[in-house]
């Protein structure tokens, strides 16, 4: 067996292997990170490859495990850097870490400090809900922007959409009533909202017709208020719920679960654990319209969303919420039933 090291970069990747048998150290330095794939397709026998994580890392990989007889292990960059602090004596450079990396394959510590490698297909469900909702914060900016411009002159737009036809002929008559250069600014981001505005109807679209094909969004759908889009960010997301391994993992993965500064016999909570940004954002948004849905009434759920909701704020009870939903959507997933409200009444 082989234990390959790839320090990757965008164009070049540094390659080193060690044979497991004879303990020979071998390599390349500066291979085309195009042709990395054919090198290391090219070694004979078994081979377990480490490379770090990285904006390269996740496509190389994918490629790699097409490979016959060929483990991939994608390290998290802070602990393999941590991991290889103490090989390097000091020194660092491209063919250390490539050689730390094949070090670490060798002595197996690379499976414990892998992270998971999603499929192609669920990188192009995540590429399509994560563009979606790019689209939609950038069209929130525009249009804070364009309210906040109008205060600025003492002016304000009744209409709550301002892409609607209503809004667009108010904002004509506003503009009539403004200086020169902030009639320019007021078109430009008018014009750069109707824009994006489009783009988010056909990425929408785009989000509910991969939704009708995948089973288990269909699935979620019967949670009170959680519709094709948020049913499809949030599968995109979690992906195989199989690889946690109970309900307290996927919290964690979501960053619902506080922070521990645990020492002796004094324990403090503190902020949210850093988790998947998506994941949370779309969990937060099926608590606020849960939370508002007729299902929700009548639910020990209801009660402890109010309970909280009067002890500390919306903020709270929302985050709060949306952590009963990831064990609640955990729960759905591993025994394939539907959501039923008469479950959780008190």
């Amino acid at each position: 067996m082989k234990h390959i090291g790839l320090d990757v970069h965008k164009k070049t990747t540094n390659v080193c292997w060690i044979d497991e048998q004879t303990g020979v150290v071998s390599g390349q330095s500066k291979v085309l990170t195009e042709q990395v794939v054919a090198t290391v397709g090219a070694l004979p026998g078994e081979k377990w490859v480490a490379l770090e994580t990285g904006s390269q890392s996740w496509f190389l990989a994918r490629q790699l495990q097409s490979l016959p007889d060929t483990e991939v292990f994608v390290v998290d960059a802070f602990r393999g850097h941590r991991a290889l602090e103490g090989m390097k004596r000091g020194r660092k450079n491209d063919k250390l870490d490539a050689r730390g990396l094949a070090r670490l394959s060798l002595e197996g510590r690379t499976p414990a400090m892998a992270v998971w490698l999603v499929d192609q297909a669920g990188h192009d469900l995540r590429t399509l809900t994560r563009t979606y909702i790019t689209l939609v914060r950038q069209s929130t900016v525009l249009r804070n922007r364009i309210r906040s411009l109008l205060a600025a002159q003492g002016l304000s737009c009744e209409a709550s959409d301002l892409t609607a036809p209503r809004a667009q002929g108010q904002l004509q008559q506003l503009r009539a009533q403004l200086p020169l250069q902030v009639q320019f600014c007021l078109e430009s981001l008018n014009d750069a909202l109707l824009c994006i505005s489009k783009q988010v109807e056909r990425c929408r679209a785009r989000v509910e017709q991969a939704c009708e094909q995948h089973a288990q969004c269909q699935q979620l759908q019967s949670i009170g208020g959680c519709g094709p889009i948020l049913s499809t960010l949030v599968m995109a997301e979690l992906a195989d719920y199989q690889r946690f391994t109970h309900c307290g993992a996927l919290r964690c993965y979501a960053g619902l679960t506080a922070s521990i500064d645990d020492t002796g016999e004094r324990s403090r909570y503190g902020r949210l654990v850093k988790g998947n940004s998506y994941l949370k954002y779309a969990l937060v948004m099926l608590a606020q319209h849960m939370a508002s849905h007729k299902d929700f009434e009548g639910t020990a759920m209801r009660r402890r969303y109010y309970r909280c909701l009067f002890k500390h704020d919306r903020t709270v009870a929302n985050i709060d919420l949306a952590r009963q939903l990831c064990d609640l959507i955990y729960a759905m997933l591993r025994d394939g039933t539907d959501y039923k409200p008469k479950k959780l009444e008190p």
